[in-house]
C-alpha cells in the first residue's frame, strides 16, 4: 500500500521537506504520492530506493508496479 512509503519516511527520519529535497522534487509531489493521487516516475521510484536505502523493487511494489522498466 502506498501508505508505507510515508512510514518508509518517516523512519528513516525525513520530514516531507526534506525527503523532497533528498529527491530534488516538490513536498507537492512526496504528499501526492504518499496519498496515491499520483504515481512517481520510474525515474523518481529509482531515486526513492536510493535516499530509502531499499531494494527499488520493493519501492516498485508500494505502487503497484510488477517490475523495473528500463
Amino acid at each position: 500500500m502506498i501508505y508505507r512509503l510515508k512510514g518508509m519516511r518517516i523512519t528513516e527520519g525525513f520530514t516531507q521537506i526534506e525527503f523532497a529535497k533528498a529527491l530534488g522534487v516538490t513536498q507537492t509531489a512526496v504528499s501526492a504520492w504518499e496519498t496515491g493521487r499520483v504515481v512517481p516516475s520510474t525515474k523518481n521510484i529509482k531515486k526513492i530506493a536510493e535516499v530509502l536505502n531499499k531494494p527499488i523493487d520493493e519501492i516498485f511494489s508500494l505502487f503497484n508496479i510488477d517490475k523495473v522498466i528500463n
